[in-house]
């Protein structure tokens, strides 16, 4: 998840299938997505932003305060190109519309958003 490479994004795609990951588990997620929110190069890509939004989206119901953390990823995209600020925004204005998140992870997209 660390790995600085583009091709990180489908590495992730395919540990999220695999049989050991628990999205149940926090110390799991933490590991995994967590750690790929941290990656200024693959998670900062249109595909990186769109993946960790539909995990966000997926955990926010299982365990909101995580899904709230990662969420606190976004942050970072403030200070990338005008083309990926935009593509994180488009992503984000999804999850805040579409998804019904809880009321901590809707405040965090709302303040990215909102900046």
């Amino acid at each position: 998840a660390r790995v600085p490479v583009s091709e990180t994004v489908a590495k992730i795609k395919k540990l999220l299938t695999h049989p050991l990951f628990d999205m149940k588990n926090p110390s799991k997620v933490g590991a995994l997505l967590g750690v790929f929110g941290t990656n200024l190069v693959a998670f900062n890509t249109r595909e990186g932003y769109t993946l960790l939004a539909e995990q966000i989206e997926k955990l926010d119901k299982i365990n909101p305060q995580w899904a709230a953390v990662l969420a606190e990823s976004f942050r970072s995209v403030k200070k990338m190109t005008p083309a990926l600020y935009e593509s994180a925004k488009k992503v984000l204005t999804r999850l805040r519309e579409t998804a019904n998140l809880h009321e901590e992870t809707r405040e965090i997209v709302g303040k990215i958003l909102d900046v």
